[in-house]
C-alpha cells in the first residue's frame, strides 16, 4: 500500500509540475492543445468505428464547446472517453488558455523597471547617507553646547 501512495503522490506531483510549467509557457498549452484534439480525435474514431476526419471534426468541435451534435459516441467506452475529454477541456485546457492569454495581456502599470529600481535603490542609499552625516553633525554640535539629546528612534519605535 505504502508503494502505491508513493506512486500516487508522485503521479500528482509530475501532474502539478506540468500544470506549473504549462500556465507559465505558451509553448507547452499549443503542444497539450493539439495533443489533446489529436489524442481525444483518434480515440473517438476508433472506439466508435468512424474515419480519423470524423474523430479530429468531433474533437475539435467537442473541445471548442460547440457541440453541433452532428457526431457523439454511441459507446460506452466512447462515451467515457468523451467525458474525460470534455472534463479535461473544460476544467484545463480552457483555463490555461484564458489566464496565460490574460497574463500576457494586462500589464502592471504600477511596476517598476530595472532601471527605475536602480534608480530608487541609489537614492535612498543617498539619503540615508546624508542622514547619518546629519546625525553625526548634530551630536557634534550638541556636545560643543553641552546639550543632551533624546534617544535616537529604533525601527521597533511606532511612528503613530
Amino acid at each position: 500500500m505504502r508503494i502505491l501512495s508513493a506512486e500516487r503522490r508522485r503521479i500528482k506531483l509530475l501532474l502539478l509540475a506540468l500544470v506549473i510549467k504549462a500556465a507559465n509557457d505558451f509553448g507547452t498549452i499549443i503542444k497539450l492543445y493539439l495533443g489533446s484534439l489529436l489524442l481525444g480525435g483518434l480515440s473517438f474514431a476508433l472506439l466508435e468505428g468512424r474515419s480519423i476526419g470524423d474523430g479530429l471534426w468531433w474533437a475539435v468541435v467537442t473541445a471548442l464547446t460547440i457541440g453541433y451534435g452532428d457526431l457523439s459516441p454511441q459507446t460506452g467506452m466512447g462515451r467515457i472517453v468523451a467525458a474525460i475529454f470534455q472534463h479535461f477541456w473544460a476544467y484545463g485546457m480552457i483555463p490555461l488558455i484564458a489566464v496565460n492569454l490574460l497574463t500576457h495581456v494586462v500589464r502592471d502599470k504600477d511596476k517598476f523597471t530595472h532601471d527605475e529600481q536602480e534608480h530608487m535603490t541609489a537614492c535612498l542609499g543617498l539619503i540615508l547617507r546624508k542622514l547619518v552625516w546629519m546625525e553625526t553633525a548634530v551630536k557634534a554640535v550638541a556636545a560643543k553646547q553641552a546639550v543632551e539629546l533624546p534617544p535616537s528612534p529604533t525601527s521597533d519605535d511606532s511612528t503613530d
